[in-house]
C-alpha cells in the first residue's frame, strides 16, 4: 500500500507533463507584490528567526561558528527580500539574489571549515558583554 502511494506523484507528473507540452502555454503571470510578500513571509522572516536563534546561541556559548551560520542566514534572508523589492528585469533580480546566496554560502563554508578543522573557538569577551 505504501509503495503504491509513493509512486502516485510520479504517475501524476508523467500524465500532466505531456498535456502541458501539447498545450504550449507561454503566458507568465507573476505579480510583483505577491512575490515581495511571499519572499518576505517565507524567506526573510524564517531567516531572521534562525539568525536570532543563532545570535542567542552565540551569546550563550561564544562559539564563532554559530555566529557565522547566523550571519550567512541573515545575508540570505535580506538579499531575498531585497531582490523581491527591487524594480528591474528578471535577470537583475536573479543576479542580486544569487550574489547574496554566494555570500551566505561563504559564511556557511567558513563556519563548516572552522568546525571540521577543530578551530571552532570560543570568544573570551562574551561573558562580560552584558
Amino acid at each position: 500500500m505504501v509503495m503504491r502511494l509513493g509512486i502516485t506523484p510520479i504517475l501524476y507528473f508523467a500524465f500532466i507533463i505531456p498535456i502541458l507540452a501539447i498545450l504550449d502555454i507561454r503566458v507568465v503571470f507573476e505579480p510583483p507584490l505577491l512575490t515581495f510578500m511571499l519572499h518576505g513571509v517565507f524567506t526573510c522572516s524564517m531567516s531572521l528567526v534562525v539568525s536570532y536563534l543563532s545570535a542567542r546561541s552565540y551569546l550563550v556559548s561564544g562559539m564563532v561558528t554559530i555566529l557565522l551560520l547566523g550571519c550567512g542566514t541573515m545575508v540570505f534572508g535580506v538579499t531575498a527580500l531585497l531582490s523581491a523589492s527591487l524594480i528591474g528585469g528578471p535577470n537583475f533580480l536573479v543576479t542580486v539574489q544569487n550574489s547574496g546566496i554566494l555570500l551566505a554560502s561563504a559564511f556557511h563554508f567558513l563556519s563548516a571549515t572552522l568546525a571540521s578543522l577543530g578551530l571552532a573557538y570560543r570568544c573570551r569577551s562574551i561573558e562580560n558583554w552584558w
